[in-house]
């Protein structure tokens, strides 16, 4: 797996990934209702903001940034999140 360098373009390979697992599992991104945003540095917050937009839309979960240290040097960003169907 290549990382890729920007905080923006990893938050794009994050949700990405969420997509297609959440389509496997019979879910869509409207079914998003909770995002935790994990950042090694709260620097990266704003360079990641327009591509966090793009992937969340009119979607608005609950949300939470937090700012700690990744398993991987490269990493920059970790996004987590939590479907529901009611």
């Amino acid at each position: 797996m290549t990382m890729p360098d920007t905080v923006a373009d990893q938050a794009r390979n994050c949700f990405k990934t969420i997509a297609d697992v959440l389509r496997d599992a019979g879910f869509a991104p409207e079914d998003i209702v909770r995002v935790q945003y994990t950042f090694t540095d709260a620097a990266l917050v704003e360079p990641a903001t327009p591509a966090l937009g793009e992937a969340m839309g009119e979607i608005r979960p609950a949300a939470t940034i937090v700012i700690a240290g990744l398993i991987r040097p490269e990493m920059l960003i970790e996004v987590e999140v939590t479907a529901f169907k009611g």
